[in-house]
């Protein structure tokens, strides 16, 4: 049962942006009174704190090496995070999958500045990034797998209409416009990027409004050894969620768990198991990569990663870098039918 609550406090620093609240969102000094407040308010006992190092926002475990709860914090100019997170989180509850912190209670602390905060029964585990190092090759398989089928779950739940819809069309013009500044690329390629990137992104999802993470990566999925491997245990941090199309955080997702071609493979058997993969809707997944990244950030990594001079780029090399044909050992855009395994 969620249970809104409001509060006023002289215990909360004042941050006028999420770079000053990162800044801070560790120290224990500043969070142990609040963090201790806000669980005796809900009627929770006061217990061992650690802080979790996500991102910007104040989060924290509390209760020893099994927590019982987690409580995350947030700045004045987090407003917006906390009601798409509440937003995300509930609507994945009443699905009932994939798996995601549960929202015991919500609240309000009216401090010098107003902050807000979720209290959250978060799922077992530990982020992959930091057990990266740890996974077996098969383990990886594994975990980009049932990451994609977990994702293929949520994103076949209605986004609320708390949420924001993704700006297809003022995106995709900032990451035209990222393009040009660095500098990078020919002049030939930036045009076929303004001639290709506003048809390929405009055509609405058949879904209409899929629910989608927003921020999909290794710091968001939660991984635990069992049953003599690593296996996904659930998503978390929705702050960044919104309503669009799934297409939007697939390959952006494969990019930050480090570009290997089987773990590609692996995902989309998870994602679109029965799927067909054309060569149309290759070149749209390239497309919102620099639509997700807000510029070409993923291109030139992967330009660095292959030893590629980006000024020779050309659209259809970009989508053999940003989505490598490499499913079922045969190319993406000869319409394949991907085996279920």
């Amino acid at each position: 049962m969620t249970i809104a609550m409001h509060m006023r406090t002289r215990l909360l620093p004042q941050v006028g942006s999420w770079k000053a609240c990162g800044r801070i969102n560790n120290k224990l000094r500043i969070w142990r009174r609040p963090v201790a407040v806000v669980l005796a308010r809900h009627g929770l006992p006061p217990a061992r704190i650690q802080p979790v190092f996500l991102g910007s926002s104040p989060v924290f475990l509390v209760g020893g090496r099994t927590p019982r709860v987690m409580v995350k914090f947030y700045p004045p100019v987090g407003l917006q995070h906390w009601k798409r997170e509440s937003a995300a989180l509930q609507a994945v509850a009443v699905r009932g999958e994939p798996p995601v912190p549960r929202i015991m209670a919500s609240g309000t602390l009216c401090d010098r500045s107003t902050w807000h905060y979720l209290i959250m029964v978060p799922v077992p585990g530990t982020a992959v990034r930091w057990v990266s190092n740890r996974l077996m090759h098969r383990d990886w398989l594994t975990v980009m797998r049932e990451a994609g089928q977990m994702l293929r779950q949520l994103h076949a739940i209605p986004a609320p209409r708390e949420l924001p819809s993704l700006d297809a069309a003022a995106w995709t013009q900032r990451a035209l416009r990222a393009c040009a500044a660095s500098h990078r690329f020919s002049t030939e390629f930036l045009a076929e990027l303004r001639d290709r990137l506003p048809a390929l992104t405009s055509t609405p999802h058949r879904s209409g409004r899929a629910l989608l993470h927003g921020d999909m990566n290794g710091t968001h999925i939660a991984v635990k050894r069992q049953d003599g491997g690593w296996h996904v245990t659930g998503f978390f941090d929705f702050g960044n969620a919104l309503a669009g199309d799934p297409i939007y955080e697939c390959l952006p997702f494969w990019h930050s768990m480090g570009n290997d071609p089987q773990g590609l493979r692996a995902f989309i058997r998870g994602w679109r198991p029965t799927a067909r993969i054309t060569k149309a809707w290759r070149e749209r997944a390239s497309a919102y990569v620099l639509l997700h990244s807000e510029g070409p950030g993923p291109v030139l990594q992967a330009c660095r990663m292959l030893r590629i001079d980006p000024t020779r780029l050309t659209w259809n090399r970009l989508c053999d870098l940003l989505f490598p044909p490499v499913l079922d050992g045969q190319s993406a855009a000869n319409g394949r039918r991907l085996a279920s395994r």
